[in-house]
């Protein structure tokens, strides 16, 4: 979809206090995992770029990656001793503890190792006594540590691969539930409180929710989502209105619909104003809220009467170039495909006049997918992108 920043004046009626490409499994390099053990298990693991290459060298080894680490991190973490799978805060002048090479050898086998042997290993590792200390029962709580670091920098890293983009859909942050439940935690914890070195935190909170939202089941929400993202809701200020309404929205799957209603509410009575232009605006704001809300039939409805009194009012060129292409992916997302073809066509004739529909907005929207399948897009690609 063609995202386009929500204008706020209607909304802060509410909310004022009263696609980088993904590698194809043949061009996926293979994993080093080795470069994930030094992450894990030996004593300079803890520092951002040795965490960040562990992260990146799993995510270029797509879902098959993904998943083995997860078998080893809920491997690990089942076996620390509890409490001590979330990174701990360690004082700066102190340096991590160093255990014995019989120990790190079981520590790298636990990374690199198949199952069975990385199962055993760990079996061997937390029965570990050295000196009369359970020294293998530090030795898992590094591993369980140095394992969420890990899997944070690799969702940290995947969001902000999406927000580049700039593109919003629903399902774009599928992939991470490879990562939960576990994964779900630290959604919620940054919606709330992004991590520190975030240099665009809104947009990043923004797809923190989105991504909740992907890689949570139908029926699956916890009651504690739904209380912090209430409570972020009530602190949000007038600027945040695309929070706002993502939260908005994500309560609204999650059960609690009473902010999206609120939001729909004062939306309806602009649609129903005597003000064209007001009305107009209104179901330009109603459409976008029912795409996020993820009923693309309704948000298609929608945006069909923005272009109906758009045109009436004289529109032209770029004025409809954007909403006929967002009314495609909506068609196109509920299955109204020839709909779908008629404002795809008639976005990109008004978009190649306009010069306001990119070829790499068509080439990497995911929305249209749908369409691409169909003999029909290969022609109008054709006739507008040569």
């Amino acid at each position: 979809m063609s995202h386009r920043a929500l204008i706020s004046a209607l909304l802060l009626a509410y909310v004022s206090p009263a696609s980088a490409q993904t590698p194809s499994a043949e061009s996926r390099p293979a994993v080093d995992w080795d470069v994930v053990r030094r992450a894990l298990a030996d004593a300079d693991g803890g520092r951002k770029p040795v965490v960040a290459d562990a992260a990146a060298t799993i995510a270029n080894g797509g879902p098959e990656a993904r998943a083995r680490f997860m078998a080893t991190y809920r491997r690990i973490v089942a076996a620390a001793p509890q409490g001590d799978s979330r990174p701990a805060t360690r004082p700066a002048a102190e340096k991590p503890a160093e255990f014995s090479e019989a120990v790190r050898a079981l520590m790298a086998r636990v990374v690199v190792g198949d199952a069975a042997d990385a199962s055993a290993a760990l079996a061997t590792l937390t029965a570990t006594v050295e000196d009369g200390a359970n020294v293998g029962a530090r030795a898992a709580a590094r591993l369980a540590e140095r394992a969420e670091m890990v899997l944070q920098r690799l969702a940290a890293s995947r969001l902000q691969q999406e927000i580049n983009t700039g593109a919003v859909y629903a399902g774009q942050f599928a992939d991470l539930a490879v990562h939960a439940p576990e994964i779900r935690a630290t959604l919620l914890r940054w919606v709330a409180e992004p991590p520190r070195d975030v240099r665009q935190p809104e947009p990043f909170r923004t797809a923190c929710v989105r991504a909740l939202r992907d890689v949570t089941p139908a029926g699956a929400s916890d009651p504690a989502d739904v209380k912090t993202l209430k409570a972020v809701l009530a602190k949000a200020t007038p600027g945040q209105y695309e929070l706002s309404l993502t939260v908005a929205c994500a309560l609204r799957q999650f059960g609690d619909s009473e902010a999206f209603d609120r939001i729909r509410s004062t939306l309806d009575e602009a649609v129903a104003s005597d003000d064209p232009r007001k009305r107009e605006q209104g179901h330009d704001m109603l459409a976008q809220l029912l795409y996020h809300a993820r009923d693309f039939s309704a948000a298609a409805d929608a945006y069909k009467t923005l272009l109906s009194l758009a045109e009436k009012r004289g529109a032209t060129g770029a004025d409809l170039a954007t909403p006929y292409y967002n009314s495609a992916c909506s068609l196109a997302l509920a299955g109204r495909i020839d709909e779908a073809f008629t404002h795809l066509e008639k976005a990109m004739e008004y978009g190649a006049k306009a010069r306001s529909l990119d070829k790499r907005t068509v080439d990497s929207d995911h929305d249209i997918d749908a369409l691409r399948k169909d003999p029909r897009f290969a022609a109008l690609y054709a006739k507008h992108y040569k």
